[in-house]
């Protein structure tokens, strides 16, 4: 893979009054959300990197921010531990609520459309349904206040990070850990789990960044940056990771062991980073303000993941139904997070990768 990242010039835009704590791709990969210092709300367009509408929450700091799967709501979260919730379209608020007793770090929605995700400075993780009424899942066993979280691909895990130098897994079956990673000197500030849940990178406040293989729990990567990694990513095709620091520095190595591929600074001062979903672009939080945009040639595009919202038995009709000849199929719905289109598929016993009809988009479907 040849990569060739290049720093799209500034729009002529004007962006948040001061740092911006975290930037998040939405699920299409048009968009990107922001929270900032000065209490506000910014969305952003890929395309002509153009801040185009915004929403004033708060006269505190908000430190996290996200985008449902199908782009309806935007969930922000807020120095004091309250979380809003606001329709995408009309930027109305559907709820504010105090989740945390101190800063939330972390906010994400699993990609089934299960699970809202809050982390925060007061050690806890809460975890959401979004499909039954029931309380929220509390996870504790962060020594120190947690850095962030992230779902894995098939919404079966949650990884988190902290400074309490650790990196932990979480099933989201029995909401316990089934492993801690304690490899780190210094204060994790980073981490992600590959596509397939086959790796773990994490990076440490002194620039440490490791690399961990989840079925042997082996660090089977490391290598010493710089500076202060604030974001790493793993590439389409899992074979590629990149790493982001907070002096702007846009690392790319080889998996599994960290070997470098490819540098890009920016010279531009970061809080945060994200990486879209189809690994293309590379969105940067700069403490001016702005959210600045990498675009990633060479990234071999991969189809989007998605995860089966429903499964139905589809029972026979017609004729065949009469005669008694026809046999109930099992059904699995899938949802486009380009274009929102509701996608059948009869259930199979392992993945496919196909088409959306509506808008073309290559998926991964996935059956869980």
């Amino acid at each position: 893979m040849v990569i060739v990242p290049q720093l799209l010039a500034d729009a002529r835009t004007t962006g948040h009054r001061g740092e911006i704590c975290q930037c998040r791709f939405t699920r299409d990969g048009k968009f990107v959300l922001s929270s900032g210092w000065d209490g506000r709300v910014l969305l952003w367009e890929v395309q002509t990197g153009a801040r185009i509408s915004e929403i004033e929450v708060t006269s505190r700091p908000l430190t996290a921010c996200a985008s449902s799967p199908d782009g309806s709501k935007w969930l922000v979260g807020s120095m004091n531990g309250r979380a809003y919730q606001y329709d995408a379209v009309s930027h109305e608020m559907l709820s504010q609520e105090i989740w945390h007793t101190r800063p939330i770090s972390r906010l994400a929605y699993s990609l089934d459309g299960r699970w809202m995700m809050s982390a925060s400075w007061d050690r806890e993780i809460a975890l959401r349904s979004l499909v039954e009424k029931i309380d929220p899942v509390h996870l504790h066993g962060h020594g120190d206040l947690i850095t962030g979280c992230q779902f894995s691909a098939d919404a079966q895990y949650l990884l988190s990070w902290s400074h309490d130098r650790s990196v932990r897994l979480w099933s989201l079956e029995t909401f316990s850990t089934e492993h801690e990673w304690t490899d780190h000197n210094s204060s994790v500030t980073a981490a992600a789990i590959s596509p397939d849940s086959q790796w773990i990178i994490s990076a440490g406040r002194d620039g440490i960044v490791l690399v961990h293989d989840v079925a042997s729990r082996t660090v089977v990567g490391a290598i010493e940056q710089k500076a202060e990694v604030c974001d790493c990513f793993f590439l389409p095709g899992g074979k590629h990771a990149l790493t982001v620091d907070v002096e702007g520095r846009a690392i790319f190595f080889h998996l599994p062991d960290l070997s470098p591929l490819k540098q890009l600074s920016t010279k531009h001062p970061l809080q945060s980073a994200d990486l879209s979903p189809l690994g293309t672009q590379l969105a940067l939080a700069c403490k001016d303000g702005l959210v600045r945009f990498v675009q990633l040639e060479g990234i071999e595009e991969q189809p989007l993941r998605v995860i089966a919202s429903s499964t139905d038995v589809e029972e026979p009709k017609g004729l065949g139904k009469l005669l008694g000849r026809a046999t109930a199929k099992q059904v699995s719905q899938f949802d486009c997070p380009t274009c929102a289109a509701t996608i059948t598929r009869e259930t199979a016993a392992h993945d496919q990768v196909g088409i959306c009809p509506k808008c073309q988009q290559q998926l991964h479907f996935c059956f869980g």
